[in-house]
């Protein structure tokens, strides 16, 4: 394929990944599926065009406005993005051959004339983020002292995180497994059952995979699953399960043993789970259709846990997904805002007395995350009568939940939990609500006595912020798990 070929290839991807909810992968996977003609060279260079645009993209968006072009628009985009590779490549990459896109228009030829007059000087701060300028202004509240770090972090390519499969072996024998098919890993920063290598690779191709000795999946994916402490006489719900990703994990955890429902309001989703449940040997998972607001038949007051990986934003994706961040308006957050809610309170019903409900999502922001879980946490605390100070959190006789926060920061001070030696990391966000249970009142105690924590110092390669709650049944005058 010629450059200008490669270049309306190019447009097209984007084109279909403006117009659909898809991720950028799959679009792109599905164009080389069905143009077989474009080489290995070909495919690697749209897409690198294509994720030049979507990682690039506020530069490019900015410097539309600069010259008066369209900012929403790829082929304009794109014209910039050649002609700063050098004076004259758009002209040459946008020469109407065969196969190639239309010329530049008059328009566009004196646009690409400005993009050398004016002055660009030094971008703002949402332009060398690469962050959308309106959500950058949400994420600024935020974080106002270190939002370019934070949004920056996100930027940097993906890592290949693994799952070993406990069931078979464990993580230095899967290790050496990988090693021996010539597949080099190192132990994650903070799963005890993750591995991570550098380099992306058809894992079907490799005997640990076929053989069912480990699974990819995000190391935070791993994180939330050890979060619920699935133990194997447990039941436990994932009620929005996808592919089935944590419930896969979720039954290693609990040795196969137990039973774990895997919910979602569409089967073909659950579907996706079938091959790697033989492959890995899973057993204990039965899968659920069910209705938004409705609790399946046996299901209420049932699961000594319950996980909500509730949908959202997936802002805490950005690096692995980074056209999300050009898909998502402000309004969307208030909107799956509700949804979680919505869901927060459907999961509480399907918890048993002294169980436990964990809210988990990819989101880095406050309003899908932090705040989603302390409104209904208000909202359950005052239908309870739940006491809660800033020294404890126990119950009233009556009581019906009790809650401690931690929040942690891979490059900052870290909270972790007492069961949980390692800090919370990467994309999601953590709440976890203990179900109905009865206990007595408890006298004034301090922060380390009622939450269990602990707090331990370290530093990390910044990457996205997670803030985590878990919740501690009061027994007496004290806090346990």
């Amino acid at each position: 394929m010629t450059p200008s070929a490669r270049v309306a290839a190019a447009l097209e991807i984007l084109d279909d990944i403006a117009r659909a909810d898809s991720p950028a992968d799959a679009i792109i996977a599905n164009w080389n599926r069905t143009h077989r003609f474009a080489g290995s060279k070909d495919k690697r260079a749209i897409r690198e065009l294509v994720y030049r645009d979507l990682r690039q993209g506020a530069r490019y968006r900015w410097l539309s406005r600069l010259v008066g072009a369209d900012p929403g628009s790829p082929r304009a985009r794109m014209i910039l993005a050649s002609e700063q590779e050098g004076a004259g490549t758009a002209v040459a990459r946008f020469d109407g051959s065969q196969y190639g896109p239309e010329t530049l228009t008059e328009v566009e030829t004196a646009q690409v004339a400005k993009l050398h007059e004016v002055s660009i000087g030094k971008p703002p701060d949402w332009v060398t983020c690469d962050c959308p300028e309106d959500l950058y202004g949400l994420l600024a509240s935020q974080w106002p002292q270190s939002v370019v770090e934070e949004v920056q972090a996100l930027n940097a390519r993906a890592p290949v995180d693994l799952r070993v499969n406990t069931m078979r072996v464990n993580v230095e024998e899967a290790r050496a497994a990988l090693a021996e098919a010539e597949y080099e890993v190192v132990p994650t920063s903070f799963s005890p059952i993750g591995l991570r290598g550098s380099e992306h690779t058809n894992f079907s191709a490799l005997t640990p995979f076929r053989k069912g000795l480990i699974d990819p999946q995000d190391e935070s994916s791993q994180l939330v699953s050890l979060l619920v402490d699935a133990r194997p006489e447990m039941k436990v719900i994932d009620l929005c399960a996808g592919a089935g990703g944590k419930s896969l994990a979720l039954s290693a955890m609990m040795e196969n043993k137990g039973e774990i429902v895997s919910c979602d309001t569409l089967m073909s989703r659950l579907s996706r789970m079938e091959t790697r449940r033989a492959r890995l040997g899973t057993e204990n998972i039965r899968v659920q259709a069910v209705e938004e607001g409705e609790i399946p038949e046996g299901l209420e007051g049932w699961a000594d846990r319950v996980l909500v990986d509730a949908p959202c934003t997936g802002s805490g994706t950005w690096r692995r997904s980074p056209e999300l961040r050009w898909r998502t308006r402000p309004e969307d957050i208030e909107t799956y805002a509700a949804t979680q809610r919505a869901l927060l309170d459907t999961a509480a019903q399907m918890v048993r007395p002294g169980g436990r409900l964990i809210y988990a999502l990819c989101s880095i922001f406050n309003g899908e995350g932090r705040d989603v879980a302390a409104m209904w946490r208000w909202v359950v605390d005052v239908k309870s009568k739940t006491l809660v100070s800033s020294t404890r959190t126990c119950s009233e006789p009556s009581g019906a939940s009790s809650y401690s926060m931690i929040s942690s920061f891979t490059h900052r001070s870290v909270s972790t939990f007492d069961r949980f030696p390692f800090p919370l990391t990467d994309e999601h966000t953590y709440s976890a609500w203990n179900g109905p249970q009865t206990s007595r009142a408890c006298p004034r105690a301090s922060s380390a006595e009622s939450t269990g924590t602990r707090t331990a110092s370290g530093t990390a390669a910044a990457r996205s912020r997670r803030t985590a709650w878990t919740s501690r049944r009061s027994t007496g005058c004290s806090s346990t798990t």
